[in-house]
This record gives C-alpha cells, structure tokens and sequence, in this order.
C-alpha cells in the first residue's frame, strides 16, 4: 500500500506538471494574439503537418526514393500507399516532380491540406493515437484509480506529443508502439511477450532508431524474443523493399538518410544529435563555433555511445537503463528533433509505475530531468523578427536539459567504474599481503 500510494501521488504530480504548463503554454498564446505559436512549433508557419501531407503526396509516384528523397523506411511508405486508398481521384490529381514542387504547393488550389479526403486520412493517423496513448497508459496504471486516466491524458499533451502532432510525424506512433513494447516486455504470458515483440518490430517499421530498445532483450537474456525480433524486423523491411525496386534501392535510400543527417545551416539549431547539441551550446552560452568541428563531428557521436552503453551495463534498474537506451537513441540521430522527445514519456511512466518511493537524490534528479524532457514548458522568447540570441529559446532549453542529462550519466558511470577499480585494487592488495604473511 505504501509503493502504490507513492506510484499514485508522482503519477499526479506528472499530471498536475503537464495541465499547468498547457494552461501556461494557451495563456501565453492567447497573450500573444497567436504570434507565440512558431517560437513553440516549428518556424514555418504555413507548412503546418508538412512531415504527412508532403510524404503523402510523394507516395501518389513511383520510384520515390530516386524522386522525392524520401527518409521513411519501407513498411513505413506501405503504410503511406495504403493510406492513399482511402483518397479521393481528385486529391490524387497532379503528381509532383519532386520535392521541391511538393512543397511549392502549399497555399495553392493543389495544397492537399484543401482536399477533404486527405484531411480526414491524417485525421485517421492521429486521432488513432490520441485515443490508443491515454488507454494503454490507463490500462497499465489501472491501480492507480483516478490517477491512471489523468495519466494517461497527460501522455500525449507532452512537448515531443505536440510537436509530432503538429508536424504531422508518424513518430508518435512509432512511440506508441515502443510503449507497448517496454510496458509487457518481461510480461509472465508468453503471447503478451509476443505482441509486444511485434510492436517493436512495427515501431522499428515507422521509423528505425527504436530497434535499440532490442538491447533490453538481450541485457534480460531474453533471447528467443530477440531473435524474433530481428527475424520478423528483417522480414518485415526486405519484404516491403520488394515493392519498391528490390535491393537495387537499398543503397538510394541510404544515401537519402545520410544525407538528410547531414543537413548544415541554421538547421543545426533545431537538431537534437550530440553535434547539434554541442554546436548550439557553444554558440550560444560562449558566442563560438564548436572547436575542431570536423573532429568533433566524429569524436563526440563515439564519446556519447561509449557513454551511455558503460551506463546501460552499469544500471540495475529497468527504467534507468532505458533513460540511457532513449537518450541514446535520441543523441545519436544526426537530424533528431523535438518530435522524438516522445519516447521519453513511457520511460517516465515506467519510473513512476516501478519505483514508487523514488528513494534517495539520485532517483529524485532522474525523474526531473525526464520531466524537463516531457512536459510541456513554454519558455519567453523575443517578439517576432527580434534578436533570438536575447532570451532562452525552447531549443536552448531542451539542448540544456539533455546536456545534463548526459553530464548525469557520464558522472554515474565515472563513479560506479572509479568505485570497481578501488574495489580490485583494494582485493588485489590484500590479497597480496596476505600471500606475502604466509611465506
């Protein structure tokens, strides 16, 4: 009764966080007579949901990694074809040549945002999530009463949540799964453990990096669960490359993907990528480029892998390792954004649902810095067109948190491999006085 009434009372406190900083976030807005939304979202104004409708219009062709320079991965690009089903022949009209011309058609009469059919296969997507995200929560943290439905409405009013939706990205869904998948991972049923593999492989479909959640199988030694899973994510990706050229566009849709990490400009703003990151630090709390930023480019991507992975061996807990697993996912993306800070959300629902005390200080800092990552904080920014170098931007803040997050780890693996090695040095030592009284 004790844990429960603790799970209970920071499940509530998740929430009270989340519906204070959206009344926060609305009363900002409406301050602001609207002009606050593109410091919030995305900057472009006029491409609003850009990430589904322009994917969607893409996947009208044929060819469409050679065409449009599409980064989905296959089955996520089944799933864009299938969609399209349900489109009518007049949105279907008029195939773009290429992205650009994708683009170009926003506020035009070919924007497909004017077209009633596409409107409502976006309103499928996403309203599925809306609905599917609260109830998976409430259904696991069904203990908690009152508390669970909070929760669970709390769980897509988060700033990944938010920014996904209003991107537009298939991210969310892909988190969703992942949910599904860390919520019954280790579940006593074998056909729970096989659902939940499933929704790892599917979330893996929509987009790749959850596959490093496969980590958590094997660190459980639960190996026949992970070899289905790397079979049936196999399968599922080089059946569906079939349907779009076979293996021939295997190496066109790599040199996509690379490509698009590899944006430069202003872009490095709003990236998420250890680069990114250290970049946007440097430039703005020391007003200086990062230094050496070709070696750094390929020193602090293996700096922040060794990092995390030595965390992930060194935890104990569940949660932790996948606070490591998530914030690796997250800084190891050349082009990762504010969207995928959605995947932090379960690992925050699994510390609260595990750890219901949440003893000692370094328990207490862990779940507010996942908060900082989740909830929904507006920060002050300048009027529009004014110097953004003058207050804290959201990105600045969200970059900060993850900083500290990894400056975190990095202290927590130092001090538990300081401590290892004292302990052998120490073992060694005795054992060799004691050898040397013998003689």
């Amino acid at each position: 009764m004790e844990k429960q009434r603790f799970n209970k009372d920071f499940a509530l406190l998740y929430a009270v966080l989340t519906f204070a900083g959206l009344f926060t976030l609305l009363t900002v807005a409406a301050v602001r007579k609207g002009d606050y939304w593109p410091y919030f979202f995305w900057k472009d104004s006029m491409d609003s949901s850009m990430d589904f409708y322009n994917s969607l219009e893409e996947s009208k062709g044929d060819d469409i990694y050679e065409n449009y320079k599409l980064i989905y991965p296959f089955p996520a690009s089944v799933m864009l074809k299938a969609t399209l089903l349900m489109v009518d022949d007049e949105a279907l009209e008029g195939l773009p040549t290429d992205h650009s011309a994708v683009v170009g058609r926003r506020r035009t009469p070919h924007d497909p945002r004017t077209f009633q059919s596409m409107v409502i296969a976006h309103g499928i997507w996403f309203i599925s999530y809306l609905l599917l995200m609260p109830c998976l929560v409430a259904y696991k943290f069904r203990h908690l009463g009152v508390a669970a439905y909070l929760t669970g409405m709390a769980s897509v009013l988060s700033y990944g949540s938010l920014c996904a939706l209003e991107r537009g990205n298939i991210v969310c869904i892909s988190a969703m799964l992942s949910a599904v998948f860390l919520f019954s991972y280790d579940s006593k049923r074998s056909w729970v453990r096989a659902v939940s593999v499933a929704c790892l492989v599917l979330s893996f479909g929509i987009k790749l990096y959850p596959c490093i959640y496969g980590l958590i199988l094997l660190d459980r030694k639960q190996y026949k669960e992970a070899i289905a899973a790397v079979l049936s994510g196999m399968t599922l990706f080089l059946g569906s490359m079939m349907l779009f050229g076979g293996f021939r566009i295997l190496p066109l849709y790599l040199k996509n993907l690379s490509g698009f990490n590899a944006g430069e400009g202003d872009a490095i703003f709003y990236r998420y990528g250890i680069r990114g990151v250290a970049e946007h630090l440097f430039r703005y709390f020391l007003r200086m480029s990062l230094p050496c930023g070709d070696i750094a480019t390929l020193v602090l991507p293996a700096v922040c892998f060794m990092v995390l992975i030595a965390a992930f061996c060194i935890h104990r807990r569940r949660w932790q390792k996948l606070f490591c697993l998530t914030l690796l996912m997250v800084l190891m993306q050349g082009e990762s954004t504010d969207y995928t800070l959605c995947f932090f959300t379960p690992v925050l629902l699994i510390m609260i649902y595990d750890e219901g005390c949440l003893p000692g200080r370094l328990h207490i800092i862990y779940f507010y810095l996942t908060v900082l990552l989740v909830f929904i904080l507006p920060y002050p920014t300048p009027p529009i067109n004014d110097d953004r170098n003058m207050v804290l931007h959201r990105v600045d803040g969200v970059h900060l948190f993850i900083c500290l997050s990894l400056i975190f780890e990095a202290a927590v693996s130092a001090r538990a491999v300081t401590g290892y090695l004292i302990r052998t040095l120490r073992c060694s030592l005795l054992r060799t006085g004691s050898s040397q009284s013998q003689r």
